[in-house]
């Protein structure tokens, strides 16, 4: 029976938008290539919602992680397409420039010790620079090299960067320690867990998933132009509300399965609303308030039980007197 409850409340937001815009579209949003596009659409934001996760579930935010999807994915995909080893140079060499600079960017946090947010977009406006040192333009790819974010083969790349990150968040001993330092940081220190090397490590594993979605981000673009003026930054945004979302869905499928219903929601009510006829104005804004609205029901959760059991305990206390008197 708790199985059950967990279940449907995992899965209740994306089913009732799916049959509000299903009522909403006259049956329009039932269309299979609807569906489809919605999944594919997914794979990207998901991967990088994964990245973004390794530290924010610390309590850090990285707006740095658009600059290295995209350098990686530039810097990566020119090398391979140089050395021509097409397809698997660009995984490869994506992911290893990923790694690399996500490692900087932990050094430079352990180094410096200034705050994550400060330091990330400092760092942005360094990584989107930096493929002007190396290439005179961006990246420019046939179809043919982006076979991988195309159906069926981005679902098999998603599915193999969830297994990772799964084994991660429930198995591993990184994963209880950035579970530990999110919930309380000097509980954490105090336990013995070494807040440096955990924080490096998260950024390097930040470096793996931000390498995959620079996989994705290159078949999804045959052009990808040099980023400036923090423009990276934006592009962060489906992953960073797919957390949230995550974030509160959590309590009930744990956060690697919150992440996947989590972003799939997001894509969900982005979709619908445009099928729906609305401006992207007006996207933003309803869009925009879903969030606020399930982020105060999310932080005020426990006040409403709190308030529903001094209720019974009060209830409760008078009967027990009304009987004494």
């Amino acid at each position: 029976m708790k199985f059950v409850k967990k279940l449907l409340m995992t899965i209740a937001l994306p089913v009732l938008f799916y049959l509000f815009f299903l009522i909403a579209t006259g049956g329009r949003f039932a269309s299979s290539s609807i569906m489809l596009a919605i999944l594919r659409t997914s794979v990207y934001p998901c991967i990088l919602c994964m990245a973004m996760s390794m530290n924010m579930t610390m309590g850090m935010w990285d707006f740095s992680i658009g600059a290295v999807v995209t350098v990686s994915a530039i810097l990566g995909g020119n090398l391979a397409l140089n050395l021509g080893w097409g397809v698997p140079g660009i995984a490869l060499f994506c992911i290893l420039i990923a790694i690399c600079v996500s490692t900087i960017s932990g050094l430079a946090y352990n180094f410096f010790k200034v705050p994550s947010l400060v330091l990330s977009i400092g760092l942005a406006m360094v990584y989107e620079g930096l493929p002007r040192l190396f290439v005179s333009g961006g990246l420019s790819t046939k179809r043919a090299h982006g076979i991988l974010s195309t159906s069926p083969y981005c679902f098999i790349v998603l599915a193999v960067a969830f297994v990772i990150y799964f084994v991660i968040q429930t198995f591993t001993v990184h994963g209880k320690n950035m579970a530990v330092i999110g919930a309380n940081q000097d509980v954490a220190y105090r336990s013995g867990v070494s807040l440096p090397k955990t924080k490096l490590l998260s950024y390097m594993l930040t470096g793996l998933f931000a390498g995959i979605a620079a996989v994705i981000y290159v078949g999804n673009h045959t052009s990808i132009a040099v980023p400036s003026n923090l423009s990276s930054v934006s592009s962060i945004f489906d992953a960073m509300m797919g957390f949230f979302v995550a974030s509160f869905l959590a309590r009930y499928c744990g956060l690697p399965v919150g992440i996947i219903v989590g972003v799939v929601t997001m894509r969900i009510l982005n979709t619908g609303l445009v099928s729906c006829g609305l401006s992207s104005s007006v996207n933003q804004i309803l869009t925009g308030v879903f969030l606020l609205a399930l982020l105060v029901f999310s932080a005020n959760q426990n006040l409403i039980t709190e308030i529903k059991t001094k209720r019974a305990v009060a209830k409760a206390a008078n009967e027990k007197y009304s009987v004494v008197a």
